[in-house]
């Protein structure tokens, strides 16, 4: 034991002898008064200690075990050791509480607030420049990851909650390593590359977690899952009803967390609709970073406890905070960012500009990324009914220029076959729009007018920002 030896290194005690002979509770105690009366303390010299009382511990009860945390969080805590309370709880995980597969199970906490007041646009621009130092990112995407990271400590806070969704179009771009920086960074992070519905129950109503779900191209095809993430964007609404254990109620179970997810490709369109979209791409040969090893694990610590620090002396402002929201934003977007631009606007600074930049610039990328059917449909029939000025078109015709559209799935729309009448009046009729007999000179036809369908162009097809 590193402390035991260095005050002491042949203590001995009435009853024990040497150390190595003392019992457990001796071991604890001695170790809690070094903790108490050693003038300096680092992680280094403490975790061999930490280990010998997390050894000590076996077989303990949860309330002793408890005890114990608390006493070990205050001597560390005085003696301006920042993150104390992870260290611990991390150290004295109980053993005996393992899952199936042996691993301890995780328990998110939150670090000792900074000691002093933090000034919140030094703050942002601390996380931004950490955030950059380790992952190749666009342009204003660090900022919101910063002003995400901060989101997560003053999250109830807030009325809704933005997705953070890391994407990318191939691999080795750079997702687990922002993952990894988060986790370093965030409130109370739970890290995992596939979770279940039952899962997201549990972790969120016992822990009230950050919850990073890498992978997510892997396992977020389910709709039930899928559907449990959606209803954690708005805080009324983030609950869902389940069977009670007992098989004879019903109850609600709080859906209500942050959440960040990573993945290939684009989330889902309900899951993307609800997220503020960090692009990453791989790494040019000129773009330098720092890789994460490199960088001491205190940094990261006592950015957490200073991001806790500000967000408790901010909470009042935040809990009343209206930000003025840009209108080039969709209600969606507006509804997303308002909880950040609220961060921005009481950290002050260039951050209220800054933060409404990357709002616009990053809503903006994403902009065109709605691929879904309905969508693309709807853009290519205002096309085609702008590009002429046509009052009024056969179905036929409709269909033979849709097939024209390349990089479009019409030509090709089911099982190698193009779009068919059948098909166009089934994905219109969802905007409740059917086709009429209508004449064309001397001749009548199945088609379409323009004055039924520019209604729906203005409700989903007109650009909602401009370049």
């Amino acid at each position: 034991m590193l402390l035991l030896n260095a005050i002491n290194p042949t203590y001995e005690t009435p009853s024990t002898g040497s150390a190595s002979a003392m019992t457990p509770e001796d071991q604890i105690q001695y170790l809690l008064e070094i903790f108490r009366l050693r003038q300096e303390l680092t992680l280094a010299e403490i975790e061999p200690d930490l280990r010998t009382i997390a050894s000590a511990l076996a077989g303990s009860d949860a309330l002793r075990r408890e005890i114990i945390r608390t006493q070990i969080v205050e001597a560390l805590t005085a003696h301006g050791i920042h993150g104390a309370s992870t260290v611990v709880n991390t150290a004295l995980r109980n053993p005996d509480s393992v899952s199936k597969s042996g691993a301890p199970p995780v328990t998110p906490v939150l670090p000792a607030p900074w000691p002093d007041p933090v000034e919140g646009e030094h703050l942002l621009d601390e996380l931004a420049a950490i955030v950059n130092q380790h992952v190749a990112l666009e342009k204003y995407a660090a900022d919101a990851v910063a002003l995400w990271i901060i989101h997560t400590f003053a999250h109830d806070l807030c009325r809704n909650s933005p997705i953070l969704a890391i994407t990318s179009p191939v691999r080795r771009c750079g997702k687990t390593t922002l993952m990894e920086v988060l986790c370093l960074l965030v409130a109370k992070p739970l890290v995992t590359s596939n979770i279940t519905v039952a899962a997201v129950f549990r972790s969120i109503s016992l822990d009230a977690p950050t919850l990073l779900i890498d992978e997510g191209d892997s396992f977020l095809k389910g709709d039930e899952l899928r559907g449990v993430l959606n209803a954690g964007f708005n805080k009324t609404s983030a609950l869902v009803t389940r069977l009670a254990p007992d098989r004879c109620s019903t109850e609600r179970i709080s859906v209500w967390a942050a959440k960040a997810i990573a993945q290939i490709g684009k989330l889902p369109e309900t899951l993307h609709d609800r997220s503020i979209e960090v692009r990453l791409q791989r790494r040019s040969a000129n773009e330098k970073i720092t890789r994460l090893r490199e960088t001491a694990v205190e940094q990261f610590m006592t950015l957490r406890s200073k991001t806790l620090r500000w967000a408790l002396d901010h909470q009042a402002e935040l809990l009343i905070a209206r930000p003025a929201l840009p209108g080039e934003l969709t209600d969606r977007a507006q509804d997303g960012w308002s909880p950040l631009l609220a961060i921005a606007d009481v950290a002050g600074g260039h951050w209220p500009d800054t933060a409404r930049a990357a709002a616009i610039a990053l809503s903006r990328a994403g902009s065109g990324r709605d691929d879904s059917t309905n969508s693309l449909l709807l853009t290519d029939l205002r096309t085609i009914f702008s590009a002429g000025g046509a009052r009024q078109l056969p179905t036929s015709e409709i269909l033979e220029r849709l097939t024209t559209f390349e990089e479009r799935p019409w030509a090709r729309f089911k099982n190698g076959r193009a779009l068919s009448a059948f098909d166009l009046a089934r994905l219109l009729a969802q905007f409740d729009v059917k086709s009429r007999t209508l004449r064309f000179g001397a001749r009548t036809a199945k088609g379409y007018s323009a004055k039924d369908l520019q209604p729906v162009f203005d409700r989903y097809t007109t650009p909602l920002v401009t370049p």
